[in-house]
């Protein structure tokens, strides 16, 4: 008998038990508490690139001109640096205090 059988057998386990399908479905639900972590994982990964080390090995350090004229389209490339670097000076702060948050929920529950 192996084991998935073994666990989800009625005869073994008293029936307010749950199944060992039902306890591996409640451990792999995607919540809102998920989908929090992995934003502030995203929000991580950006604020710690460096221009030096890594984004001026791609073009997208600040050092590069960005300058358009005016009435022109700045390009993809431009925008997804300007949103880098937004996120960079904005989230720094908040990022801080949400990840101390969420060390401390993980500890607790």
């Amino acid at each position: 008998m192996n084991v998935i059988t073994k666990l989800s057998d009625p005869k073994i386990y008293d029936h307010t038990y749950m199944s060992f399908a039902c306890i591996y479905r409640y451990t792999m639900a995607f919540t809102l508490w998920n989908l929090f972590e992995a934003a502030i994982l995203c929000l991580n990964a950006i604020c710690i690139l460096d221009e030096d080390r890594f984004l001026s090995k791609i073009g997208w350090s600040s050092r590069t001109s960005n300058v358009h004229g005016f009435g022109e389209a700045p390009s993809a490339k431009s925008q997804i640096f300007n949103l880098v670097h937004s996120i960079r000076t904005v989230a720094r702060v908040p990022l801080i205090l949400l990840n101390v948050l969420t060390i401390v929920l993980e500890i607790i529950f």
